[in-house]
């Protein structure tokens, strides 16, 4: 970054403080502080990254929906309305499905031009592009024929897909849109067809054959469109002034922002805060300093122990309110199925035997948390209720070991079996992000708990941007991750279809079973409610014998919030919407 752009941002920041003056609570008028637990990594939506960086892009970057913080249930956000269905009758695109969108005609890009359909095909094209990192999302298009935009009215655009999908409107209307003219200025993308880059085979070729293709890989993939202020562009309230990779990231509310024209009619549009602080703060003693000079306004992501502490003191219960909300996201110790030792799903059950689940979610959670049997929310209709609890039983995790081969043959405590040849011991790496002390206390559970059935643990303390892209890649054999869920409907195929191993989808456990591929599959096209159960029932019978993760837990989301703010928590993660955020 050059000298000039520092002094812009310094000249930025101290303008914005010197406007806002002090509050009662040390901070900024106008200026949200809120605490991350983890450092972000990007501000590129397609780039890899953690949720914590999303999290903040989402206020730069706009999706054409948004879910609705109460109601848990997507709403329009950019567009007059969400999209419905329809099946082509006639034509050359007979049997194919559509939905019809129309953009607002007050959304616009930075440089004062319009947000249009062309911009979402370019965004489309990101994803779909050989030469990129963004194979992830990919999977969230199956059978995408094409995008068209209105020629008349390039606000308005049409997709299709040559089948059913029943998270279509999720997934178009739920990819951050970027400018076109920003992230593609040499122009490279506007003349090779989106509907090429969709056929894999043609595709290939496209990048073989054509510089251009080559051309904007490279001007996308540099690291400015990481971090840099002038290069992260979108059309949301903020624009990014300020990143420091493992301190803070600080947004500055754009001037004249387009969306402040509409909030009557569209109220999720507003944006109160002139200024938005993420600061990293793994460590809850440095955050209660924090909280106690008043430096920070939100806090998510708390342990039950420091919360329910926190909340009994008087001083912090002055000033601010202690708030928990059940959450979109379970814990599981995730497998990989794919090493020699987790391969036999006799092992993966057993070692599901070896979970002290009572003394997680009442002594590590302290009440605020329940047991699950499966990833499908439990409130939800297509959780299966029939699908039995794991159970905390060593004697029977003994035995099924031992049944899979596994016996403690030269008696150093330990299960041995020899596998190719060479004798190998039951002794697993496990990876846990372990600066929230409850994940530290669960890993020293399952440890101990494991070594009375003869099943070595070794904790491996890891950061977040380290564990995510580590398991993506399948370089584990066990690991302690969260993961987070839709409002609408899991998705199996984009965490255990075969399709999904890494880089293409999010298949971490690396299950590959041709038969729950099928369900899967069926599951994604059921175009009506009946089917629709029958394979969620499937599809969780299926996880429960497969045992690619032991799903541990759901637990209610802690947050602290200054009571300088009217407020806005929600299930939805990261738990809170920070732009609606109102000084009272």
């Amino acid at each position: 970054m050059n000298i000039t752009k520092l002094v812009l941002i310094s000249l930025t920041l101290s303008l914005f403080a010197a406007c806002g003056g002090d509050d009662k609570s040390g901070g900024e008028k106008g200026k949200l502080n809120i605490r991350m637990e983890s450092s972000v990594t990007t501000l590129n939506p397609y780039q890899k990254s953690t949720g914590y960086s999303r999290f903040v892009a989402r206020q730069i970057f706009q999706e054409l929906g948004v879910v609705n913080p109460q109601t848990l249930l997507l709403e329009p956000l950019i567009i007059k309305e969400l999209p419905e269905m329809r099946q082509v009758t006639d034509g050359p695109r007979k049997g194919q499905y559509t939905f019809d969108i129309e953009i607002l005609p007050e959304v616009a890009w930075p440089d004062g031009s319009p947000l249009t359909g062309n911009d979402y095909v370019f965004t489309l094209k990101i994803l779909f592009h050989p030469g990129l990192n963004a194979q992830i999302f990919r999977s969230y298009f199956p059978d995408l024929n094409d995008v068209v935009v209105d020629p008349a009215n390039p606000k308005k655009f049409t997709v299709y897909f040559n089948k059913f999908f029943m998270l279509g409107v999720d997934a178009i209307c739920q990819i951050p849109v970027l400018p076109a003219y920003h992230y593609d200025p040499g122009k490279w993308m506007i003349d090779v067809p989106l509907a090429d880059l969709i056929d894999e085979a043609k595709a290939t070729t496209l990048m073989e054959s054509n510089p251009k293709m080559a051309a904007f890989a490279d001007n996308y993939n540099n690291p400015k469109y990481d971090n840099d202020p002038a290069s992260v562009v979108g059309s949301g309230p903020y624009q990014m002034v300020q990143f420091n990779a493992d301190q803070n990231v600080v947004l500055v509310k754009k001037t004249n922002w387009w969306g402040d024209a509409v909030t009557k009619t569209r109220p999720l549009l507003a944006a109160y805060p002139d200024t938005i602080e993420y600061r990293f703060i793994k460590d809850e003693t440095a955050l209660e300093n924090y909280l106690r000079s008043g430096e920070i306004d939100v806090a998510g992501n708390l342990t039950a122990a420091k919360f329910q502490a926190w909340k009994q003191d008087s001083q912090l219960t002055k000033s601010y309110d202690f708030l928990t909300k059940p959450a979109l996201q379970y814990m599981r110790w995730m497998f990989n199925t794919s090493n020699p030792k987790l391969a036999d799903k006799k092992v993966r059950h057993a070692l599901s035997m070896l979970v002290d689940y009572n003394y997680i979610t009442q002594t590590i959670q302290m009440g605020m948390a329940r047991q699950i049997a499966s990833p499908v929310f439990h409130v939800q209709k297509y959780y299966d209720t029939s699908i039995p609890m794991a159970s905390y039983k060593i004697d029977e995790a003994k035995a099924l070991l031992a049944e899979a081969g596994w016996k403690d043959t030269n008696g150093n405590g330990t299960v041995d079996k020899v596998i190719n040849g060479r004798s190998t011991e039951l002794t697993l790496e496990m990876l846990a992000t372990t600066s929230a002390k409850s994940n530290e206390m669960l890993a020293a559970s399952i440890t101990e708990t494991c070594r009375l059935a003869g099943v070595g643990i070794n904790l491996k303390p890891v950061d977040l941007t380290t564990l995510t892209p580590t398991t993506q890649a399948g370089e584990y054999e066990t690991a302690l991750v969260a993961v987070a869920l839709l409002p609408g409907f899991y998705d199996f195929y984009q965490q255990f279809h075969s399709a999904s191993l890494a880089p293409a989808g999010d298949n971490r456990s690396r299950l590959a079973n041709p038969e729950a591929d099928k369900v899967f599959e069926a599951l994604r096209n059921a175009s009506n409610e009946t089917d629709r159960k029958k394979y969620y029932f499937e599809a969780q019978r299926i996880y429960q014998d497969e045992m690619p993760e032991v799903p541990l837990y759901v637990s209610e989301m802690r947050f602290i919030v200054s009571k300088k703010y009217d407020h806005v928590i929600s299930s939805n993660r990261p738990g809170y919407y920070e732009h609606l955020f109102k000084l009272k």
